[in-house]
């Protein structure tokens, strides 16, 4: 019923293309995170002192198998904890992830007890390897390049950055998908072997979403807030 806060413990490209919705529609948090080490930083910058994460209900995370999403929710229960005793309210993780349950979704819909619109999930859910995405309930994202709904997944073409967009084949076989016009001068002139120091327009602007001018200094999330060892969430 949307009681409990929804969060998504993945990397911004994969909630991209499929994230979960509350039982009133609403879709879950989704951090605007591009790996996984950056989690901490955002749980100290994003939710701690959020009035929308001391709900007595608690937080519900995922993930795509449930291992993230275990680690992701012990650190949050932690930092919770010790930040002004907000741990009371337990973090609770999706067994199995995404995976899991599309294939209890899936084993309904077959046997007659689902429809699929009745899935919670909503889009595809992208996979480490070379299929790149499975179980597509809808398409919810839409093409970096021509705007049509699809969530096939390619890259910026510029040399040194190749950062994940969502790309239709048609646009991909034209040539020049670039994450922003600003990345093809960014790196212009580098080479391959040259050292970028430097991010693009688009990296820019999210990277400023989550942290701020600062830039993402992790370092100093975790001083914020020091956890310890947890034998329960």
């Amino acid at each position: 019923k949307g009681d409990v806060p929804l969060i998504d413990v993945r990397n911004h490209y994969e909630s991209r293309i499929g994230y979960f919705v509350t039982g009133d529609g609403n879709a879950a948090v989704r951090p605007a995170v591009r790996r996984f080490s950056q989690w901490p930083g955002y749980v100290v910058r994003h939710v701690l002192g959020n009035d929308v994460f001391k709900k007595p209900t608690g937080v519900a995370t995922y993930c795509t198998g449930g291992i993230r999403c275990e680690k992701g929710a012990r650190w949050m229960q932690e930092a919770l904890a010790d930040n002004g005793g907000e741990g009371g309210a337990p973090v609770y993780t999706l067994h199995g992830g995404i995976v899991a349950y599309q294939a209890w979704i899936e084993k309904e819909i077959k046997e007659g007890r689902k429809k699929p619109e009745d899935s919670f999930f909503k889009g595809t859910n992208y996979v480490f390897d070379a299929r790149g995405a499975i179980g597509r309930q809808q398409v919810v994202s839409k093409c970096h390049g021509c705007g049509e709904a699809e969530d096939r997944l390619g890259k910026c073409e510029v040399p040194r950055c190749h950062l994940v967009l969502v790309v239709c084949e048609a646009c991909e076989a034209k040539g020049g998908i670039r994450c922003c016009e600003n990345c093809h001068h960014i790196h212009e002139g580098q080479g391959v072997a040259g050292r970028n120091t430097r991010i693009c327009q688009c990296e820019s602007e999210r990277e400023k979403s989550l942290w701020g001018d600062g830039g993402a200094k992790l370092s100093q999330g975790r001083k914020q807030v020091k956890t310890k060892s947890a034998t329960t969430r």
